[in-house]
């Protein structure tokens, strides 16, 4: 005796309900994926904002205050090395030339640190910590080392030329550097010491430990 199998028919409604199911579940998974997405992207400028500066794009005070910090937890003494970097007489080019000019030198002067540091690692050590004043952390490296790049990075700032309708503008730069001292007992005396002799520099010139 032969069975015969039959097979389920489904209705067209059927058909039509499943598709419209899976239509429903395709769309509600790409509408929370886009929502993903967003949040992501804007979790990321949340974080660009706080952490960088907008007009450089370098990392800006709040980065360089946390990173200078777990720097000098880590280090030994005489192995952490910080550099602060002044653009002399801005205040004049801001006067003379106005301040979008003062804007296109900061600019200027960042990129050329970031490309001069590059070779040597220390790029991503490099923050914008004031109006006119860059930063540079050197981890595990000596002062005899910091030293010969901060000299480049003052000879590429001196290498720099803006042309502007007033005329060509030139800048310099006065480095303050120092090593951690076995007496500092935070990050924040061995920075402000490097600032320190940053003031004290003549135009174009570094001063160090």
């Amino acid at each position: 005796m032969s069975v015969k199998r039959l097979s389920p028919t489904i209705s067209w409604w059927q058909t039509l309900t499943m598709m419209v199911s899976f239509i429903v579940v395709a769309i509600a998974d790409l509408v929370y994926y886009l929502a993903t997405r967003q949040e992501h992207s804007n979790s990321l400028m949340i974080a660009q904002h706080t952490r960088y500066d907008s007009l450089t794009s370098l990392k800006n005070w709040s980065a360089f205050r946390e990173e200078f910090d777990d720097a000098f937890a880590a280090a030994s003494t005489s192995s952490l090395v910080v550099a602060t970097l002044d653009i002399d007489a801005f205040k004049d080019i801001n006067d003379h030339y106005g301040h979008l000019v003062g804007n296109r030198a900061l600019i200027a002067v960042a990129n050329t640190l970031s490309t001069t540091l590059k070779p040597y690692h220390f790029d991503q050590h490099l923050y914008r910590t004031g109006g006119e004043e860059f930063s540079i952390i050197f981890p595990r490296t000596s002062i005899n080392i910091a030293e010969h790049i901060c000299e480049d990075c003052q000879e590429s700032i001196r290498n720099l030329e803006l042309h502007e309708e007033a005329g060509t503008l030139r800048l310099t730069a006065a480095i303050g550097l120092t090593c951690k001292w076995g007496q500092d007992h935070d990050a924040t005396i061995t920075f402000q010491r490097a600032g320190h002799y940053a003031s004290r520099a003549n135009p174009g010139e570094l001063t160090e430990d």
